[in-house]
């Protein structure tokens, strides 16, 4: 997993058409990073989502540290600056299957390992066997810890399960409308053919009547 750094200051410094122009320079970066057959997506705002095929640990933490420094060196030429505006970008590796054997617990121990590079400073790579068991924010109060934005991370396992709960009860639900506007079609369609039966039998019975 791979989140930009500090991207709403981007946005609220430049504009939004700028932040825009960031992530799509993102993506560029990361496409011509990538070998062909990996699988690199964005999952969402300003994060991404890459799947190294065929890669262990010390593969994947070469990759992420080469993504790491082509995004820092990168130039975004933006309209509302007269400079290039430059960013910066955590990443967090977690490996099939030793710290976890489901995408979304994989996808957990990445986000994880994301977090705690945030936290640490921004603008690293930290892999999700490196992340205690445990995480915590390490001597900080626990109000400081409940107010940083970043302690949603440190939430039980159970919230990912819920999420798929939730994206299952949403597919579910879309399904159903579907299904619902299906069957309201074919209700139209069987009543044009009754008005259509009816029309047909009226002029035959007035053909009939006439003759």
């Amino acid at each position: 997993m791979a989140d930009l750094d500090l991207l709403r200051n981007v946005n609220n410094t430049f504009g939004h058409l700028a932040g825009d122009t960031v992530l799509t320079g993102i993506g560029r970066i990361i496409r011509e990073t990538v070998r062909e057959y990996d699988l690199p997506a964005r999952f969402g705002g300003e994060e991404f989502c890459i799947v190294l095929l065929e890669a262990g640990r010390a593969e994947a933490q070469a990759f992420a540290e080469r993504l790491r420094q082509a995004v820092q060196a990168a130039d975004f030429e933006v309209a509302t600056s007269p400079q290039p505006i430059h960013v910066t970008m955590s990443l967090g590796i977690a490996c099939f299957p030793d710290d976890a054997t489901t995408p979304t617990d994989l996808t957990h121990a990445a986000d994880i390992a994301v977090y705690q590079a945030k936290l640490k400073g921004r603008n690293r790579v930290v892999c999700a066997s490196d992340v205690p068991q445990s995480a915590r924010l390490e001597g900080a109060p626990v109000e400081d810890a409940q107010a940083t934005t970043y302690a949603a991370a440190f939430a039980p396992r159970q919230r990912p399960q819920k999420a798929v709960q939730a994206r299952l009860w949403r597919h579910q639900q879309r399904n159903r409308n579907q299904l619902t506007r299906l069957w309201r079609r074919q209700q139209r369609n069987r009543n044009k053919l009754t008005r259509l039966s009816r029309r047909q039998a009226w002029h035959g019975f007035r053909g009939l009547w006439v003759g």
